[in-house]
């Protein structure tokens, strides 16, 4: 099976009667991953592709809130509700769950990469790693103290990097 490197991806190989498991993780689960979350899987939809996405934050602090209001509007105004999606802590037990774990910065990766079991299942990257120039977005910005532009800009490079993941997914067994 074809995963991303440290640098972006390769393509991604997929069973067809599997779909790829994704967890989205940020730093406290109500702004960058539910945003990538809500377009994953509307992109998906849009496309008939078989993907079962989730997110989750490195922080307890949220634990149980909603994506933050700011992050909800932007996402509405796009057509995606991620209004019902609810924060939760990453745990042991997404390093089987999941294929692949997606980390919104260099901070958060860290903590994921120190968190995983030698033996977990999840290949982990950061959620810009399918872009071609990578290089130029190796993190995903916190909008969290910034304006609704910050947001809207969020939303745009996640966008672009989940419709780049997409493509990057095969069926055929090749790498």
């Amino acid at each position: 099976m074809g995963w991303p490197s440290q640098t972006g991806f390769h393509a991604v190989s997929v069973k067809p009667d599997e779909p790829l498991r994704v967890l989205m993780v940020c730093w406290g689960n109500i702004c960058r991953s539910p945003t990538a979350e809500g377009i994953l899987r509307s992109l998906a939809d849009q496309r008939g592709i078989a993907v079962e996405v989730d997110s989750a934050g490195t922080s307890d602090q949220h634990r149980g809130s909603p994506p933050d209001r700011r992050a909800i509007a932007e996402a509405a105004r796009r057509g995606v509700d991620i209004s019902e999606q609810r924060s939760r802590q990453i745990r042991s037990s997404d390093f089987d769950d999941f294929d692949l774990i997606l980390t919104a910065d260099e901070m958060v990766d860290s903590r994921v990469r120190r968190q995983a079991p030698s033996a977990g299942r999840a290949r982990i990257t950061k959620m810009t790693g399918s872009l071609p120039d990578f290089e130029r977005y190796p993190e995903v910005p916190d909008p969290y103290y910034g304006t609704p532009q910050d947001y809207r800009d969020v939303y745009d490079l996640l966008e672009r990097a989940m419709n780049e993941l997409l493509k990057s997914l095969r069926t055929d067994g090749l790498v």
